[in-house]
């Protein structure tokens, strides 16, 4: 057992691959924005604040989903698009 003065060290790619948060510039600052319209739509929605009908509600969760996924993924897998 370990004492409590004792430090572990942890290495931070091992425990969280995106433990550097959103890539920097304005690629990462627009991220960022739509994951916090993201959640705070989700959260809107759950509260009962926004009464839309459940289609649209659908309809704009897939599609800040899939605008927050797909460049998050091509971050991640450092894609870069054919000139």
């Amino acid at each position: 057992m370990t004492k409590p003065d004792e430090t572990i060290p942890v290495d931070a790619e091992l425990q969280d691959p995106a433990h550097a948060g959103f890539r920097p510039g304005f690629e990462g600052r627009l991220l960022f924005w739509i994951a916090v319209a993201f959640s705070l739509f989700q959260v809107a929605t759950a509260a009962h604040l926004l009464v839309l009908p459940s289609q649209i509600i659908r309809a704009f969760h897939v599609g800040l989903l899939l605008l927050l996924a797909f460049p998050l993924i091509a971050a991640a897998h450092e894609w870069k698009p054919p000139l």
